[in-house]
């Protein structure tokens, strides 16, 4: 049995830099990881803290993958997925929890929970270590299921638990034969229903729509039985889960409704027609991002500003593409706080314009506006938002 630390992320995921005076520090830089699509769509019925629980398993499992881009699927093939055998790791009770939560009894029952839910996987079929495919060279799957843990001990050392995560289990969190899914593991901890994490993770850097049935949906997370009505689904599964995307994460989607047209499926219904699927739209919501993820995540820093700021800063002030870049830290914040960055850059321009330095000029102004207006406070290697900003 290999031995793996799991107490890396007792810090909340690698590159948190901690509060200041109460507030957000939006320089908190993402904890970016790596899931198998495999993983992210496997069928299981989990409390919010038993993905958390799973999240930290993918966090730790990142060591697999340590240096490998996934750019286009390349790399993929350099994973070793092999007998890795049972993985022992330990967790900190208390990186089960979203910040502010304390609730540490739940936190142990979800250790509990994965030890006696089952877990339904697909995976490719095989022959002789060989791909299987139809007559028509389609690639066959099946499905297969397993329980997550084999066992666990919890405060064998104060406030740690020790898993033992199975082969099985393992093998699947790096098995990227059918892709993979990148996103925000501190975000992802943040969110409070386990649908939310469970989309949240399917739209994370995505630019296509994504279609699946109601079914489908309702297998991945444990739902078959349940909300007899498909609306009744949509509206208490989906629609709550864009709530709190919409509100907390830097990616949310907007979805559409899909009706059928078999006479069978609709037969003895009045009106609408009966829902059997969701398309949802990816969109990446730049209000939720730590001003670190803004900048590392979008293309430049004309996406970030868009292109009227991006052209003011430029053609007016003087600003070269490089100046804007090392000063977009400040301008996302300013976005982020809530400043109309491009109508205040226009009030100030008279005075800018005849300054020694205008560039300099700005970006004082900037701080200045931020920190009286806003609250923003400056402090070593970025700036704090106050909460509710």
């Amino acid at each position: 049995m290999s031995r793996t630390q799991g107490s890396a992320g007792a810090q909340g995921g690698g590159g948190a830099a901690g509060k200041a005076s109460g507030g957000e520090l939006v320089v908190t830089n993402p904890r970016e990881v790596v899931e198998s699509y495999i993983f992210t769509t496997s069928r299981r019925d989990l409390s919010i803290y038993s993905e958390r629980l799973l999240l930290r398993v993918v966090e730790i499992a990142q060591r697999q993958v340590q240096g490998l881009h996934f750019r286009g699927g390349q790399d993929i093939g350099q994973v070793s997925i092999g007998t890795l055998g049972e993985v022992e790791l330990e967790i900190p009770i208390r990186n089960l929890l979203s910040p502010g939560d304390t609730n540490y009894t739940q936190a142990k029952t979800a250790i509990m929970e994965l030890m006696r839910n089952p877990y339904f996987v697909e995976r490719p079929k095989l022959k002789n270590g060989q791909p299987v495919y139809d007559a028509d060279g389609v690639q066959q799957f099946e499905f297969f299921g397993h329980q997550l843990l084999n066992d666990c001990k919890v405060n064998v050392k104060p406030g740690v638990a020790q898993i033992v995560v199975n082969k099985t289990t393992w093998e699947a969190v790096l098995d990227f034969s059918k892709g993979f899914r990148k996103f925000d593991i501190n975000a992802a901890m943040m969110l409070q229903k386990t649908s939310s994490a469970r989309l949240f993770r399917l739209v994370s850097n995505q630019s296509s729509p994504l279609t699946y049935s109601i079914e489908e949906l309702k297998q991945m997370w444990g739902l078959v039985g349940r909300y007899k009505k498909a609306s009744d689904f949509v509206r208490g599964v989906i629609a709550e889960a864009k709530a709190e995307l919409d509100a907390k994460a830097p990616w949310s989607f907007e979805y559409v409704t899909n009706c059928s047209g078999s006479a069978e499926v609709n037969a003895g219904r009045r009106g609408r027609r009966a829902i059997t699927s969701v398309t949802f739209f990816p969109v990446r919501k730049i209000t939720n991002m730590s001003t670190g993820a803004v900048i590392k995540q979008l293309d430049s820093p004309k996406s970030t500003l868009g292109q009227d700021l991006y052209e003011l800063l430029l053609n007016k002030f003087g600003f070269t593409h490089q100046g804007i870049k090392n000063n977009l830290m400040l301008f996302a914040t300013a976005k982020k706080a809530g400043l109309e960055l491009y109508d205040f850059l226009y009030s100030i321009a008279p005075k800018a314009l005849h300054a020694t330095n205008p560039q300099g000029y700005v970006v004082n102004s900037v701080e200045r506006k931020l920190r009286e207006s806003f609250g923003v406070e400056k402090v070593p290697g970025g700036y704090v938002v106050p909460e509710g900003q």
